[in-house]
C-alpha cells in the first residue's frame, strides 16, 4: 500500500531521534543519572507513541477514502491530477519530488509534505514516465 510506504519512508528521521534518546538514556544509566536516564527513556516513549498513533490514523483515512480514480496528465508544461470534483495542475520545478518504488510511484507536487498521489506502475506508459523523469531531472526535482 502506497501510504505505508510514504509513511515509512517519510518518518525515518523521527526513528533517528528515538534511537538517539534511547542510547542518550542509556549512557545516563550507565552514570547512575537517573532523573536524565528517565526523561529521555519517557521523552523516546511518548515519540513512538505518537508516530505509531499518527501512523495508525493516517492508515485508517487512506482504508476509508478507498482509492479514488485520479486521471494523471503529463505534458512538457507539468503535472495534472484530475478527479471528478477536483483538479491539480503543478509546473515543473525543483520542488517537485517522486519516489520510485517497483510497483508504485509516489508524486510530491508540492515538495515533501504530506499531500501525496501514488501512481501504479502498471498504469503508466513508457513515454509517460520518460516525460516525468526528463522534466522532473532537467528542473532539477528530486527522483528517488
Amino acid at each position: 500500500m502506497a501510504t505505508r510506504r510514504f509513511l515509512s519512508r517519510y518518518s525515518r528521521n523521527s526513528a533517528l531521534v528515538v534511537a538517539i534518546a534511547l542510547i542518550a538514556a542509556v549512557l545516563f544509566a550507565l552514570q547512575r543519572t537517573w532523573w536524565l536516564t528517565s526523561a529521555f527513556a519517557v521523552m523516546a516513549l511518548i515519540y513512538i507513541v505518537m508516530l505509531v498513533k499518527y501512523r495508525r490514523g493516517a492508515v485508517r483515512m487512506a482504508r476509508r477514502l478507498g482509492s479514488p480514480e485520479v486521471t494523471v496528465i503529463v505534458d512538457e508544461s507539468g503535472l495534472t491530477f484530475r478527479m471528478p470534483a477536483y483538479q491539480s495542475t503543478a509546473a515543473w520545478t525543483p520542488e517537485r519530488e517522486v519516489w520510485q518504488f517497483d510497483d508504485v510511484w509516489i508524486f510530491m507536487p508540492f515538495g515533501l509534505s504530506q499531500s501525496y498521489s501514488a501512481v501504479p506502475t502498471a498504469a503508466m506508459t513508457p513515454e509517460f514516465r520518460e516525460i516525468v523523469l526528463t522534466n522532473m531531472r532537467a528542473q532539477g526535482a528530486k527522483v528517488r
